[in-house]
């Protein structure tokens, strides 16, 4: 990690128009590259060439115009990387580091708070969580596990740690739910979210709260879907048809 920081800090130095690098540091590390609004239409247009030039990138996935998520090195490990314009700057937070900057761009910015509506929040991720959990076992259950994984890195992204954070606990208790590019522990990173969700929607939901039952179920039987392909996958590795008692129904 420390040669993708060194890396990616030569890159913004390099490039004219950006200001500063942060790194957010959760579960999935989050780089933002702060530059000039004028110019961010420019480095947005470049940040594949940013993250190339950072290390050896297995893979990418661009999540809106002026982001992309990242896979890199041998042992696979997953960032974020968002480009953002300098009015949209909020200040450097309590959670976020100072990787680079120029003539103290960033640290002399105050701080402006971001605190979502918390029904708000709590609506969307009902609505969402769901259908994204199902998202990842379907994926992970036809092979496509680089998928699998992008897309539980948006569960923790956009809800999780939201959820996390409205009830003022530390994100790094989401450390469960990052996967490695493996059937299994994609599993059981998404067992690992559910029973989150499921602690966190219990204390935050107030009586106006309402579940979304038939996407929680679909979920469900996506997960019985995929603990059923890993067994048939250990049997034929071993040739035979002994239960696979590792796996364990928690859906």
């Amino acid at each position: 990690m420390e040669v993708l920081i060194t890396s990616l800090s030569t890159a913004c130095r390099s490039r004219q128009g950006i200001i500063g690098l942060l790194l957010q540091d959760g579960t999935v590390p989050s780089f933002q590259i702060v530059c000039t609004d004028r110019s961010a239409p420019a480095i947005a247009a470049e940040r594949l060439a940013i993250a190339q030039s950072a290390g050896t990138l297995l893979s990418c996935r661009a999540a809106s115009s002026m982001s992309l998520s990242c896979l890199y090195g041998e042992a696979p490990h997953r960032i974020d990387l968002v480009i953002i314009g300098a009015s949209e700057f909020r200040g450097v937070r309590t959670d976020e580091q100072i990787v680079w900057e120029w003539n103290s761009a960033l640290s002399a910015a105050v701080p402006t708070p971001d605190v979502p509506d918390l029904k708000v929040l709590l609506r969307a991720s009902e609505n969402n969580f769901w259908l994204l959990q199902f998202e990842v076992a379907k994926w992970a259950a036809a092979g496509e596990l680089l998928q699998a994984v992008d897309t539980a890195a948006k569960i923790r992204r956009l809800y999780l740690t939201p959820l996390f954070q409205a009830a003022h606990l530390h994100p790094s208790a989401l450390e469960a739910t990052v996967p490695a590019c493996d059937i299994r522990s994609i599993y059981n990173a998404l067992v690992a979210a559910g029973e989150n969700y499921f602690a966190l929607r219990y204390e935050l939901a107030d009586d106006d709260f309402v579940r979304r039952e038939e996407a929680e179920l679909l979920a469900g039987e996506a997960m019985e879907a995929l603990q059923a392909e890993i067994r048939r996958k250990s049997a034929a590795f071993r040739g035979d048809n002994t239960p696979d008692e590792t796996v364990q129904a928690l859906y």
